[in-house]
């Protein structure tokens, strides 16, 4: 396998956990960009909307309509924090939102992962660490280079061909590109 066949199948993978996990969220009437940004509010509470634009990959426009739809529908409410900062958090129906939907997203990822024994990913797990290790030692925002602007322009660029590469081999349908979560404005929410 090629480089960019590994990537390609990096990427394919991804796409896989993101289709399963986007059907199997919808009887808790919650997208998986939605789920996301409750989960990371779960385990960053008091984050600025800021911060967790970020760590979702998004745009601070884009999480903050985000945000509101979220507050619409009760899964979250914003609260006043130190000065002048408004921090959102989870209400008690966005925990139980969460809750519910980490149990559905963690049967996705494990039935995919149910092939490999428990070495087996141990390894690729080991492996994946030391290919993240320079990202985590140089932070989120090292360089720009994870900012919400060079992914969504990244993004743009790979689902195009993550899309065009299925379409050329069969072994898609085009789909594959509006299911990758994406950081383009508004896309996503």
């Amino acid at each position: 396998m090629s480089v960019s066949e590994l990537g390609h199948a990096v990427k394919r993978l991804q796409v896989k956990h993101h289709r399963a996990a986007t059907y199997a969220l919808r009887p808790l009437d919650v997208t998986l960009v939605q789920w996301d940004a409750l989960r990371h509010l779960h385990a960053h509470p008091g984050a600025s909307l800021h911060d967790l634009a970020v760590l979702t990959f998004q745009t601070d426009q884009a999480f903050g309509t985000l945000a509101a739809r979220l507050e619409a529908r009760g899964l979250i409410q914003r609260v006043n924090g130190a000065g002048r900062a408004i921090r959102p958090e989870l209400t008690a129906e966005g925990e139980r939102v969460f809750a519910e939907g980490r149990e559905v997203t963690e049967r996705v990822v494990r039935e995919s992962f149910a092939p490999l024994d428990a070495d087996e990913r141990a390894v690729l797990g080991g492996m994946l660490e030391r290919l993240l290790a320079d990202e985590r030692r140089r932070g989120p925002d090292a360089a720009r280079f994870d900012s919400p602007a060079r992914w969504s322009a990244t993004a743009s660029a790979t689902q195009a061909g993550v899309a065009e590469a299925d379409a050329l081999s069969g072994r898609g349908s085009g789909s594959e590109a509006y299911l990758i979560k994406t950081s383009q404005p508004g896309g996503g929410v």
